[in-house]
């Protein structure tokens, strides 16, 4: 859903990332039980696995 979302809208803030995911993810996977931070921590998991960036003002962009 992530690389999706970035490839089609690009950079996104934690907080854009967390509410545009409430909204698309299917009622099955229980996103809205994740929290902003709980969220932060796997797109910064991600980071560090180099799967995704996060620039000096704090958005999300896949790698090019």
């Amino acid at each position: 859903f992530i690389q999706g979302m970035l490839t089609n809208l690009g950079a996104l803030k934690l907080k854009k990332i967390h509410s545009f995911l409430k909204v698309t993810t299917p009622k099955e996977l229980n996103f809205s039980m994740v929290t902003p931070s709980q969220l932060e921590s796997y797109l910064h998991s991600l980071v560090e696995e180099e799967r995704l960036i996060c620039t000096a003002n704090d958005t999300y962009r896949l790698p090019k």
